[in-house]
């Protein structure tokens, strides 16, 4: 009995030791996406027996290495499909990338994300092909609501006679920050040549449009404006058109269509 006791106390004795070995070999050298999980493998393999006995493991199968963290593996975000329009997220239709968190314990419950599975793709492609939204991108269409409350201040010489047109538009957008061609701004439908308010439009790839408050103001000779004047706040106004601030020109199959033939037309032309 002595000699079981004095040969498992050896054991435990090399065990020890070697754990210690294998805990200073296996300092973690980097950051772990879930620090309570960590994987470790045999440095040495361990033979094979046959399948009613045991390996015979030695010293050296005691010894572990951590396996490296491969985050592509554990990615916390996933695809998904949305239900309806998200502020923040992306519009109705359309696939967007989430955290699993935000999907599994918000939108999926609430009915505003379903999986990105090959039938709920099908189901949803039908939908976006008829939609108005289609080909139109969430960025553009947030840009375009901002711009929809906008109300661009305009100076203009009061020495010379003046007619409003696209480059004073472009201009004086381009004053405020917003950089556009001129192929993007519709001026009034009536000719401004005085001071006072009027409205314009703003139309980005012939999809999508919105009208735009202006003033023109009058300055001086040395090129500034009267300051007794009351210049409106520049961004966060109310819409012209109140609920509905942007006007959607046609859908993705006639934008392509228009498209068309005007590249046809101005091949005729050229020929």
């Amino acid at each position: 009995m002595f000699s079981i006791v004095r040969t498992s106390t050896g054991c435990a004795c090399i065990l020890k030791k070697q754990t210690a070995w294998a805990t200073i070999s296996a300092v973690p050298t980097r950051n772990y996406q879930n620090p309570n999980t960590n994987v470790f493998e045999r440095l040495s393999e361990v033979n094979q027996v046959a399948w009613d006995r045991y390996p015979l493991l030695k010293r050296k199968h005691f010894i572990y290495k951590k396996v490296p963290h491969d985050p592509t593996k554990y990615s916390d975000t996933m695809k998904c499909i949305l239900t309806r329009e998200i502020e923040g997220i992306g519009l109705k239709g359309t696939v967007v990338e989430v955290k699993k968190r935000l999907f599994r314990n918000i939108l999926y419950p609430r009915g505003d994300a379903v999986y990105a599975s090959p039938d709920n793709l099908k189901e949803y492609d039908t939908f976006r092909k008829d939609s108005l939204e289609e080909g139109i991108d969430y960025e553009v269409k947030m840009l375009m609501i901002k711009l929809s409350g906008l109300h661009l201040p305009v100076y203009m010489n009061s020495g010379e006679s003046w007619t409003l047109d696209k480059t004073h538009l472009r201009i004086a957008l381009r004053k405020v920050g917003v950089l556009l061609s001129s192929e993007n701004i519709l001026p009034p439908m009536v000719e401004v040549t005085k001071p006072g308010n009027f409205a314009f439009k703003i139309q980005i790839n012939k999809r999508l449009a919105t009208k735009v408050r202006g003033t023109v103001y009058n300055v001086g000779p040395d090129g500034t404006p009267d300051p007794l004047v009351k210049v409106p706040s520049l961004w966060g106004n109310t819409p012209i058109d109140g609920n509905q601030p942007l006007e959607y020109l046609k859908s993705a199959e006639s934008a392509k269509i228009v498209e068309n033939t005007d590249t046809q037309t101005d091949s005729d032309k050229s020929s």
